[in-house]
Order: C-alpha cells, then sequence, then structure tokens
C-alpha cells in the first residue's frame, strides 16, 4: 500500500486538489442560485408593494367615486319623489 502510494503522490494530490475546486465551485454556485433567488424575491416584493400603493390609491379613488354618487342619487331620488308627488296630485285634482 506504502509502495503504490509512494508512486501515485502526485496522482492523489491533483485529485484531491481537483475535488477540492470542484467542492468549492458548488459551494460558489450555490451561493450564487441563494443570492439570486434573494435578489428575485426582493424585486417580487418590491412589485407587491408597488401593487398594492396602485391598488389602494385606486380603492380610494373608487370609494370617493362611490360616496359622490350615493349623493347624487339621494339628490335625484328626492328630486323624482317630488315630482311624482306633484305628478299624483296634480291627477287627483284633474280627474
Amino acid at each position: 500500500m506504502k509502495h503504490f502510494l509512494a508512486n501515485n503522490i502526485d496522482t492523489i494530490i491533483v485529485a484531491a486538489a481537483g475535488v477540492g475546486a470542484w467542492m468549492k465551485e458548488r459551494h460558489s454556485r450555490r451561493k450564487d442560485q441563494v443570492d439570486l433567488t434573494k435578489d428575485i424575491v426582493g424585486m417580487y416584493r418590491s412589485a407587491l408593494e408597488d401593487f398594492k400603493k396602485q391598488y389602494d390609491l385606486e380603492i380610494t379613488s373608487i370609494r370617493k367615486d362611490l360616496a359622490h354618487w350615493k349623493e347624487r342619487y339621494a339628490e335625484m331620488e328626492g328630486k323624482y319623489n317630488t315630482l311624482r308627488k306633484a305628478f299624483e296630485d296634480y291627477k287627483k285634482k284633474h280627474r
């Protein structure tokens, strides 16, 4: 066994260095992949925040419009009821 190790020490050293380099590269790629995943998640979160802000602005605008139209509807309904009552009174008087 000693004889085999002595004759092939250079091959063993090169193989060990190759395995070490391969492990370092693999670790580096995994780290890069994790960093890339973190960047993607960060971009996704910032996009969600932007969409939420835009959505909140649109919802606020829609609520204001809805309140305005509810108010207008109440005014129109009051006017309509007044006119209808006046018309009903007119019909009763002129029969």
